[in-house]
């Protein structure tokens, strides 16, 4: 009996007898047999590109045989130093660069109907985490200023940094936050093979292109299929938006048990995005327009209790957000005093009552102390303004 079977490279187990690898990643050839004798050797396939293996049923390896993973010693978590906007500002850059980078890839693979790099994601979100460590604001507000407003990669990227700054609502361990970020960079994987016409909101289309657009979900889980498979939380997610779109409320409600408190904040992180950012075809509308509608929509759609909770992490205008005081002064929120959102420290670069630039500068809004106020959340594009050229450390 033929005792060889396909496995994908997230299903592989400590244990099994790799026979050879059946898919890779690459034009260098991977040649790989023998036992899977730790986690590490897994993770040095992925690294090598990796993503399907055929192993031997009738070898597998006893359990005494196996390695066994050295006693866990409880040690105080390391933590993690804070650094100022300007201190991160370079590491937080080359953070976004790389990942804007490996998702172009992601696309052009797509589009080329080839297996995608899910390792690399996987690697990067180290850093994106790390990043968002050292400085909350840093990240989030060089990705929200870079990123196309109306684009696939641009939505998906924002999507994981708001997770990534807003995971500890929901979970700190460290597989689901992977799960959860990975989401946000992948969910969308199938509108890269829409046509443009399709790639709008349910409510902007006629029936019939309503059915065509889903399909996207199904080719979402057919490229992670594909590419080696996601982490089982990452892929129950994207089915979540499956079942959801085809009405099958049964198994919707299934994931969304499984899932709970993951899907709740992905869910609203999704929504605010495509709602402040214009996404397929959305009207860009405030971050408090957002907040409203988020609430509006509770508890049906969304939980009340997590919506306050972001907006108490992220602020009522989240760090990358453009702003006009009361004074005329405008600017981006750059982050908030003593990582309090009450406080926004907003980087002012321009007068819209005199249409012309200022000097650069900086200015603390407190409801006790400051004289000025926000008076709007604003687009760069009414100003006629290029955002990412007054973007930097200073």
């Amino acid at each position: 009996m033929n005792q060889l079977q396909r496995v994908s490279i997230t299903k592989l187990t400590v244990g099994c007898y790799v026979e050879r690898v059946s898919k890779q990643l690459g034009d260098v050839r991977v040649v790989q047999t023998g036992w899977v004798r730790n986690q590490k050797s897994i993770d040095d396939l992925k690294k090598k590109g990796v993503i399907e293996v055929i192993i031997d049923q009738s070898k597998e390896m006893q359990s005494n045989k196996v390695a066994a993973a050295p006693a866990k010693i409880e040690q105080p978590p390391i933590k993690t130093k804070q650094l100022s906007f300007a201190n991160e500002f370079d590491q937080a850059l080359q953070t976004y660069n790389q990942l804007e980078k490996a998702m172009q890839d992601i696309e052009q693979r797509v589009i080329s109907f080839q297996p995608i790099n899910i390792w690399q994601l996987e690697l990067l979100i180290h850093a994106i985490l790390e990043s968002t460590k050292r400085n909350p604001s840093c990240l989030l507000c060089i990705t929200k200023i870079k990123t196309i407003p109306d684009s696939i990669i641009g939505h998906s990227m924002r999507v994981a940094i708001l997770l990534a700054a807003t995971h500890h609502l929901v979970t700190k361990k460290q597989e689901n936050i992977i799960s959860l970020i990975l989401c946000a960079l992948l969910h969308d994987l199938g509108k890269y093979k829409l046509a443009g016409q399709l790639q709008k909101q349910d409510h902007l289309l006629n029936s019939y292109l309503k059915i065509q657009r889903h399909k996207y979900c199904q080719s979402t889980l057919q490229i992670l299929s594909n590419s080696g498979g996601a982490p089982e939380d990452t892929v129950l997610l994207c089915q979540y938006q499956l079942v959801n779109l085809q009405n099958e409320p049964k198994s919707a409600i299934e994931l969304a048990q499984h899932l709970h408190p993951m899907l709740e904040l992905f869910m609203i992180c999704d929504t605010f995005d495509s709602l402040s950012s214009g996404f397929e075809g959305e009207k860009s509308i405030s971050s408090k327009a957002c907040y409203q509608y988020l609430i509006k929509k509770s508890p049906l759609q969304f939980n009340n209790t997590l919506i306050k909770r972001v907006i108490k992490q992220l602020g009522m205008y989240p760090a990358g957000f453009l702003v006009q005081l009361e004074s005329g002064k405008l600017g981006y929120i750059k982050g908030f005093k003593d990582n309090n959102t009450s406080t926004p420290l907003i980087h002012c670069f321009y007068n819209v009552k005199s249409k012309l630039y200022i000097n650069i500068h900086e200015v603390i809004l407190s409801a006790e102390l400051s004289d000025d106020k926000i008076e709007a959340n604003v687009l760069a594009s009414q100003f006629g303004l290029d955002l990412t050229s007054h973007l930097s450390s200073l």
